[in-house]
């Protein structure tokens, strides 16, 4: 009669996620740098694909008529930014394809410098 392979005894807990070791350790079992925040203090919004150039060197791979992400609106921001205010973000940066093509971009600016943003910034990448 075969009997089925037993699973392995449970493994003491290590207060980490044990699924995320591999972000603390290597594969060889040695420590990984990291840094351990205490707190958010910047939030990127990617807002959007569309772009009025066509680079061929874009990381996004956006180009004019480029809706694979639909642009950012205000109301979709505002939220996240409200959010993030309360955990201690200070910096909002905007990137894309293109962030100034969005309608809604100059109010979501003046809305995260509003809740006290430092100096949104918004960028192509």
């Amino acid at each position: 009669m075969n009997s089925l392979p037993q699973p392995a005894p449970p493994q003491p807990h290590t207060g980490r996620d044990s699924a995320r070791d591999d972000w603390f350790e290597t594969p060889d079992g040695l420590p990984r740098g990291y840094i351990q925040t205490e707190t958010l203090t910047e939030l990127w919004f990617n807002t959007g694909t569309i772009c009025n150039l066509a680079c061929p060197f874009c990381l996004e791979g956006s180009g004019p008529g480029d809706n694979r992400l639909g642009a950012i609106t205000l109301a979709e921001a505002k939220p996240f930014i409200e959010d993030a205010v309360q955990l201690g973000v200070r910096q909002f940066s905007f990137t894309g394809g293109e962030p100034f093509v969005v309608r809604d971009m100059i109010s979501i600016l003046d809305f995260a410098l509003e809740r006290g943003s430092s100096s949104p910034t918004a960028r192509s990448p």
